[in-house]
């Protein structure tokens, strides 16, 4: 039986395909991954970007990245979440989206009370951002987290708090422990190679290999000056040095190391590869053939697939519009939606979506009805 609500395909795709090149492997980098999940046999099931944080009624709404999202999500019967991770000053692994704080927290040089819309729609003064690398994990612990409702309201409270991963995966433990036996999976979304280092170190700690998955950038997540590509034992090699042994990853790279990850699979210390992911970026010719084909070269190789299609991030209305903003990790104020992105990429989901089993997608709770909204116009029909 497939989740709720969201039978129509979402109508939005929002992911940045790199162009750089590693040393560890010859072609252009495309935006491909790999997780061991299960896959379904009827069409894709949405995996919650941050959790479920926003809702039709303002009040059961949850700030982002936070336990009351994942476990939302959980309560609403989607099969898992992605959530974000950054890195402290002194190393510690915390559980959040943004570079800078001013957004999503209360640390934001405003009193708490900074509106990224607002900022954006000129309706509040800015603010010096303040960047989470610049403080201890102790100083961001449980720091009080921001909730955007309708029209861009903010309506938190502030009990809902920032976390460390460590904290987040003990939640999730408990969590999962008292599913009744229900599939329930985290998606860990890597920015640098420390992070990575970090939270394969807390998530075999936590005992988590078997429900939790790791996905990088290939070309930000990992240091490869010290790799040279030579086939499966490079791959392999880097799991056993990294700390990856057991784990399951999801490598957002390129065909030829799609390749290099399966056939890694031979040797013990060694990572999962059993799907692959792809998404394109507007006015990227060549990666949109190279996304394609790392879908169907996972199709083709016994592979299960995913695929990322976020929505809006906010809507604020103005004589009976509703504009759409999202929110930017490295600027105070947030952004006008850029729909032509959303088109390009919403095409490339639509012509290849009878191969897609995951979607990663932000996701409009309906407590009430105890359901959700993935689609983009029912999704959106709630935000202002």
């Amino acid at each position: 039986m497939g989740p709720k609500s969201h039978s129509q395909a979402p109508t939005t795709l929002y992911t940045t395909i790199s162009s750089s090149k590693m040393h560890c492997y010859k072609l252009a980098t495309y935006v491909i991954a790999a997780v061991a999940l299960s896959s379904t046999a009827f069409g894709w099931q949405p995996i919650a970007h941050r959790g479920v944080f926003h809702d039709v009624d303002d009040s059961q709404a949850n700030a982002e990245n936070t336990v009351g999202a994942l476990y939302r999500a959980n309560d609403l019967n989607l099969p898992g979440v992605e959530l974000d991770l950054r890195l402290s000053s002194d190393g510690v692994v915390l559980v959040t989206h943004d570079n800078l704080s001013n957004r999503a927290t209360t640390v934001d040089n405003y009193d708490g009370h900074l509106n990224s819309v607002r900022v954006a729609l000129g309706a509040q003064p800015s603010a010096a951002g303040i960047n989470i690398n610049s403080r201890t994990g102790d100083q961001w612990n449980h720091t009080p987290l921001k909730i955007y409702g309708r029209n861009s309201q903010l309506v938190s409270d502030g009990a809902q708090k920032m976390e460390t991963l460590d904290e987040m995966l003990r939640h999730f433990s408990d969590l999962i422990a008292g599913n009744d036996g229900k599939s329930f999976f985290l998606v860990l979304d890597i920015q640098s190679p420390q992070i990575f280092e970090r939270a394969a170190d807390l998530v075999r700690s936590h005992n988590l290999q078997g429900s939790v998955y790791l996905k990088f950038f290939a070309t930000s997540a990992i240091d490869s000056s010290s790799y040279r590509y030579e086939g499966a034992k490079t791959c392999a090699a880097y799991a056993h040095y990294n700390g990856l042994t057991g784990l399951k990853i999801i490598p957002q790279i390129n065909n030829d190391y799609l390749a290099c990850w399966r056939d890694a699979e031979n040797y013990i210390v060694s990572a999962d590869l059993t799907h692959v992911s792809a998404s394109v970026a507007a006015g990227d010719h060549i990666a949109a053939i190279g996304a394609e084909n790392a879908i169907k070269w996972a199709k083709a190789n016994g592979r299960g697939t995913m695929s990322i299609l976020p929505n809006t991030d906010a809507g604020s209305s103005s004589r009976g519009s509703c504009t759409y903003w999202s929110f930017q990790s490295n600027n105070v104020a947030a952004a006008t939606f850029d729909q032509n992105a959303r088109s390009v990429k919403q095409t490339f989901f639509n012509d290849l979506s009878r191969y897609i089993d995951y979607v990663v997608v932000d996701t409009m709770g309906n407590v009430g009805a105890n359901t959700y909204y993935t689609d983009f116009d029912r999704y959106v029909s709630y935000l202002c």
